[in-house]
């Protein structure tokens, strides 16, 4: 997936794909990089009048005290969250969903690492159940370049800490 020149053109990429799992009657997360685009998703789903508004959902710290509003999620229910609002294991599926392939996850950005990146995907497939997970990012660049160079910056972060911080640990024993 290639990144897009407007945020309109970004939001119109993630509204077809999160119609698509709709029309599959799955559950469908999407994790975005900031509470800011986290609302804005949220007021153009809601928009489109294309989905109940009692099916939409924004959960993030500062609206949802860190609780979800639903204890067990049905088809066409979409959730819009950021990174930090969980981990998505209290994410509870109907019968119907797991047996429509479960929870569909589009992560809205390119995760800072490899770790964030496995664990926000890793969110649609929780104790062996089915899922699928999409990156939908905005940045103008193919994703792979982009997923390179991050991993790039990753190691070479580590490789410093290794040489020259935890060399300078004293253990006092």
């Amino acid at each position: 997936i290639s990144g897009f020149n407007t945020k309109n053109e970004w939001k119109q990429s993630i509204l077809r794909n999160i119609f698509e799992n709709i029309d599959r009657k799955r559950t469908i997360l999407v994790i975005c990089f900031t509470i800011d685009d986290a609302n804005e998703l949220y007021h153009t789903l809601l928009n489109t009048k294309k989905i109940d508004p009692s099916n939409i959902e924004k959960y993030d710290r500062n609206d949802s005290n860190g609780q979800l509003q639903k204890d067990v999620y049905d088809s066409g229910n979409v959730i819009i969250s950021t990174n930090l609002a969980g981990r998505g294991t209290d994410i509870k599926l109907t019968k119907q969903v797991k047996c429509n392939g479960g929870l569909h996850v589009i992560v809205a950005f390119i995760p800072s690492n490899k770790r964030i990146e496995e664990q926000a995907l890793g969110r649609s497939a929780r104790a062996g159940e089915k899922g699928s997970g999409i990156i939908i990012p905005f940045e103008n660049t193919h994703i792979k370049i982009l997923q390179k160079i991050r991993d790039q910056r990753e190691e070479y972060r580590i490789q410093n800490i290794e040489e020259k911080q935890i060399k300078n640990i004293e253990i006092n024993a």
